[in-house]
Order: C-alpha cells, then sequence, then structure tokens
C-alpha cells in the first residue's frame, strides 16, 4: 500500500502535475508502487475495471466528443 505523496509533472512545459494517490484512490488500486510486472499487472487491471471507455482523459477531465 501507498502512504506517501506521488506526484510527477504532466507534459512538457504544461505546469500541471498528476497525483499518483488520487488516481490510485480513482481506480481503487490498494497494491505496492514497486516498480515491478507485478504493480504494473495490478495498475492495469485496476484501471481497465474502473475507467469506462467514455472516459479518454482522465487526467484533464475532458469528455470524448
Amino acid at each position: 500500500m501507498y502512504s506517501s505523496e506521488h506526484s510527477a509533472p504532466v507534459g512538457p512545459g504544461t505546469g500541471a502535475t498528476f497525483d499518483l494517490d488520487a488516481y490510485c484512490a480513482r481506480i481503487k488500486y490498494t497494491g505496492s508502487l514497486e516498480p515491478s510486472i507485478t504493480t504494473l499487472k495490478g495498475l492495469h487491471s485496476a484501471h481497465v475495471h474502473s475507467v469506462p471507455f467514455e472516459n479518454c482523459d482522465i487526467l484533464w477531465a475532458s469528455r470524448c466528443r
């Protein structure tokens, strides 16, 4: 389980950041964030089962047109 704040820049020059903790909460992922194939599989599965295909850009909260 992750317990610290995680954020990273999103897109060069945008000033925007990606809040990993918020993303993990959004997709209901509670596993390890240790870089491993197990983590990748867990994140992928949680994303696929939590984000409808219509939400193409959940980072920017925009809608498909």
